[in-house]
């Protein structure tokens, strides 16, 4: 027997010495999505997930940090950046077959099942299928796999998910989404960017089950690429004038933002980054190109511009076959920078720098001729559809 085998037989034995009350304690601190592995050991770890006892073992451990999770549409896996680990995770959304299988007789592959918003650990998804058929709307949490089939929309379109919000005491959680007020139809992120009517928000409450139509919207939101949920007040940029929005997801009331808005930016993106509202945009005209970065300061009622991707970083980044496709996700005291390939440029706002993340590879492909998109969030095992 190797040095190295028996090192580890040693650890077997060590380990099994242990009484199960204290293996459990011990794999409590693991990081959550360290039981995607893990399950695969044996049937007892693969049940972990699902035992209450454990979840509140989990509880008493100090709260999971938040992960990056970085999306693709109509695709079936997306990946999660672990930041104490340095590592990304796939996370395989496959185990949502089963939902559509009583309404969908078909081979695997071809649906999808994209993430339209996330809060607290849990998914709110879109399931569809590319011929058209009619589409389905879930909550899962993605660690334990638990889902919840949702109540139809009104037509089956891809639902504009503006917000989804979770109570981490009562575990209740709220999806907000867009609809058009006037016809007939909830809006693709596409066909939002034409629209002219006003629209009205709609909101499920899992403690109702049910959804529920809220007021009209002001005018040419651009929630689609320009909206963000800061301490539970959406933020939203308008088309023509630039103006900021807010919406108070507790009160249903909407307001305008006596704040100027910085007209030298292309593709804005408005960002939460540890509670304090960003926008960040190519500088309009600029040659070298560059992103700017500028923040709100809603007591002061300024935006002022704080710092820029250097041309030679925004260069590497933003290559001539990602052009227009970039996206930023606020998370933990950072801003990510994603392109539509497997690079990621993570800016700190606290110490002002700049650098890259490890590459993101695995079973999420990135196609250069596709756009990505994320969250920032907590990933659980006490989270409830």
């Amino acid at each position: 027997m190797s040095e190295q085998q028996e090192i580890m037989t040693e650890e077997a034995s060590l380990w099994n010495k242990l009484s199960s009350e204290l293996q459990d304690r011990v794999l409590a601190f693991l990081p959550v999505l360290a039981f995607l592995k893990l399950r695969t050991v044996c049937k007892k770890w693969a049940a972990l997930p699902s035992s209450q006892s454990f979840k509140n073992l989990c509880m008493l451990v100090s709260p999971q940090p938040a992960y990056l999770l970085v999306c693709r549409r109509a695709h079936t896996f997306c990946t999660a950046y672990d930041q104490s680990l340095n590592t990304w995770y796939d996370l395989d959304l496959r185990f949502l077959d089963q939902l559509c299988l009583p309404h969908w007789q078909c081979p695997a592959g071809e649906v999808y099942h994209s993430i339209e918003a996330a809060s607290g650990g849990l998914f709110f998804i879109w399931s569809h299928k590319s011929d058209g058929d009619p589409s389905l709307y879930s909550v899962c949490n993605p660690v334990t796999r638990a889902w919840r089939k949702l109540p139809s929309l009104p037509y089956y379109v891809v639902p504009l998910a503006v917000a989804m919000v979770t109570n981490r005491h009562t575990l209740a959680y709220k999806i907000f989404v867009a609809a058009d007020s006037a016809p007939e139809t909830f809006l693709s992120p596409m066909a939002m960017q034409v629209q002219t009517s006003p629209m009205v928000m709609q909101v499920y409450e899992s403690t109702t089950q049910c959804w529920r139509r809220l007021r009209l919207m002001p005018p040419f939101l651009d929630i689609v690429w320009s909206s963000a949920i800061c301490n539970e007040i959406m933020y939203v940029l308008s088309f023509d004038p630039c103006d900021l929005w807010s919406y108070d997801l507790n009160q249903d009331v909407w307001s305008k933002v006596e704040i100027q808005v910085p007209y030298s930016l292309s593709m804005t993106l408005l960002v939460n980054c540890a509670g304090t509202l960003y926008l960040v945009g190519e500088v309009r005209g600029r040659n070298p190109r560059c992103i700017s970065i500028w923040q709100f300061d809603m007591a002061a009622r300024t935006c002022s511009e704080i710092s820029q991707i250097p041309h030679p970083l925004f260069e590497d980044f933003a290559t001539d076959e990602t052009y227009g496709m970039w996206s930023a996700i606020g998370h933990n005291n950072g801003i990510a920078f994603k392109n539509g390939v497997v690079r990621t440029l993570l800016y700190n706002v606290v110490q002002r720098s700049v650098h890259w993340l490890p590459d993101c590879r695995g079973n999420f492909e990135y196609d250069n001729g596709y756009s990505v998109y994320g969250y920032s969030t907590p990933l659980s095992f006490e989270a409830t559809v």
